[in-house]
């Protein structure tokens, strides 16, 4: 191969990019009253998710859409804004938070913290795509 076609073959993978670790699907690795919380993100650097968690004894939900970005070495802040939630009618922005996480596993686990109203919260999310 030529010096000049090696040289488009790297232009080529440039333009195409990598996937960073965070982007697919995943699931929480525990339940919570039987269910998984899960997410997606998405290479645009946002995503969705819905996390379960329990009230008074009661099962409850949020959901949240996101903006991610990396800061390197296999970390990634995640915004979440909440959208919708079981235990709050109407405006929810009160459980807005961000959640640390750390990739695992060679990338098929999240690890991941809360801060806000889920400080007390950990996650561990295993790939599912």
């Amino acid at each position: 191969m030529r010096v000049a076609d090696l040289v488009m073959v790297a232009a080529a993978l440039g333009l195409m990019g990598c996937a960073a670790e965070v982007e697919g699907e995943w699931e929480s690795e525990g339940r919570i009253g039987g269910k998984r919380s899960e997410m997606a993100v998405f290479g645009d650097g946002t995503g969705e998710a819905k996390l379960y968690f329990t009230s008074s004894g009661d099962l409850n939900s949020e959901k949240f859409d996101f903006s991610w970005e990396e800061r390197g070495s296999g970390r990634f802040d995640l915004d979440m804004d909440c959208q919708s939630s079981t235990l709050v009618q109407g405006n929810c922005a009160a459980a807005d938070f961000t959640m640390d996480c750390h990739s695992a596993s060679k990338g098929d686990e999240l690890d991941c913290d809360g801060s806000d109203s889920y400080q007390n919260f950990s996650w561990t999310f295993e790939r599912i795509d």
